[in-house]
């Protein structure tokens, strides 16, 4: 297919009906060879290589519904690792490339987890984003969910957390913020005859340990206050983004021939 040059779409009109023992298979080519935006013509669409090497930001705009969609995201996620992979790391250090993954368990596969472990090493770093514990577990059936938040906790050293709602959340970002000692101080209280309470004089203080950022503080972060776990010392930060003014006119789209599949009977619009 590489060598001919051929996008999925021929790669289907050509072996149609010819993958008799691989219906299954068949049946997801044919459904990824009806997506128009990911079946440019050769020479027409965009080289993900190309951006890599020369550097550049190409923003992809997938779906949290459309399962063809969300099938396209990972491989393309799994293509850029690829990519990154085969480049020459010993004549020098390779140019860095970030990958961004918003609402990340729309993007998760077992091949994009294991590269989480050795992406640092072929000059690539992930920023995944999400909104809570829950996102991460709420993975695909050929992923174990309690591996898949080990993996991403253990990888990803950084972590900027915000404000949160869910409680089970919270206290799991606490958790990983450590313990710190504290002073626990005792009154002593006693009832006199007219059963009235009396504090004593004397008092006593002990040392306990609590969550260096408890969960109410995780719960009721303000609007731009974060929480930065991992670079040093667990810190506070502020982040004030530069607020603009949304204008369609700003947003350029270019169109690209792409190959038309006749044998399709509807098109996925996009």
């Amino acid at each position: 297919m590489a060598k001919d040059d051929l996008n999925l779409a021929d790669v289907f009109e050509r072996r149609q009906g010819t993958m008799t023992d691989a219906e299954k298979f068949e049946g997801k080519l044919r459904e990824l060879a009806e997506l128009p935006s990911i079946n440019a013509q050769n020479g027409h669409g965009i080289s993900l290589q190309k951006i890599i090497e020369e550097g550049g930001c190409l923003y992809i705009v997938g779906s949290m519904r459309n399962d063809i969609v969300k099938t396209v995201q990972r491989i393309l996620l799994i293509r850029l690792i690829q990519i990154a992979e085969r480049r020459d790391r010993i004549s020098g250090a390779p140019r860095p490339v970030c990958i961004i993954l918003d609402e990340v368990k729309y993007h998760l596969s077992r091949p994009a987890l294991e590269a989480l472990g050795t992406a640092r090493d072929k000059g690539v770093h992930m920023v995944l984003a999400h909104q809570s514990i829950g996102d991460l577990r709420d993975c695909t059936k050929d992923l174990n969910p309690d591996a898949v938040v080990d993996a991403i906790v253990e990888n990803c050293r950084v972590k900027i957390c915000y404000r949160v709602q869910n409680p089970e959340t919270a206290q799991w970002l606490s958790d990983m913020t450590g313990n710190i000692l504290v002073d626990d101080e005792t009154r002593y209280i006693e009832r006199n005859l007219g059963q009235a309470d009396i504090v004593r004089g004397e008092r006593s203080i002990r040392q306990a340990e609590r969550n260096l950022v408890d969960v109410n503080m995780f719960l009721n972060l303000p609007k731009g206050s974060a929480v930065v776990l991992g670079d040093g010392s667990t810190k506070f930060v502020s982040v004030r983004p530069i607020k603009t003014q949304k204008d369609a006119s700003s947003i350029r789209f270019r169109e690209v021939q792409g190959t038309k599949l006749h044998c399709a009977e509807a098109k996925i619009d996009l």
